[in-house]
């Protein structure tokens, strides 16, 4: 896997697991609690860390084929 493509594959991770889990913390919020409130933090790490193992995986299982 070239670097660039690694990168991207970051990157699109990142952004999308970031943009569903601001979507379930807000929905969860309006719901559960009844105010519209974002849960930035731990959407951000969230994000961070599926879009690291995620791509470690997929980094790793090019490596065996």
């Amino acid at each position: 896997m070239k670097k660039l493509n690694l990168f991207l594959t970051i990157i699109v991770i990142f952004a999308i697991s970031f943009i569903v889990s601001i979507g379930i913390k807000y929905l969860y919020s309006l719901i559960v609690h009844g105010t519209g409130v974002f849960g930035w933090q731990s959407a951000f790490q969230l994000s961070l860390t599926l879009a690291i193992v995620l791509t470690i995986i997929k980094y790793l299982d090019g490596r065996k084929n």
